[in-house]
């Protein structure tokens, strides 16, 4: 089995769409093998939403390190008019999250 952190061009490439409930709205994302969580929403990435969304102020800028597909990044745009930069290692993920953030 590889690392989230290898290569991931051997993976079968099989894309689909996950889709999730948060906060009264609805999100629908691009995944695919080889990626964080890759059939649902994470209950860490649940709790973490919920909880900075309820406590933070929206900052003018946020950084997404690790943003795998893009969860994150999507729902704390929906809520905020703010200036996201994703980064993750996995090059699959990071392109699903560019075409996820549309």
């Amino acid at each position: 089995m590889a690392h989230y952190f290898t290569d991931q061009s051997e993976v079968e490439d099989r894309p689909f769409e996950i889709h999730f409930d948060l906060m009264d709205r609805s999100f629908s994302l691009r995944s695919n093998l080889g990626v964080f969580s890759k059939d649902k929403l994470d209950e860490g990435t649940r709790l973490l939403l919920e909880n900075v969304l309820k406590e933070q102020e929206p900052p003018k800028n946020c950084l997404d390190l690790g943003c795998g597909i893009g969860v994150v990044s999507i729902v704390l745009k929906s809520f905020w008019d703010t200036k996201m930069t994703l980064i993750d290692v996995n090059d699959r993920a990071l392109s699903l999250a560019k075409e996820n953030m549309g």
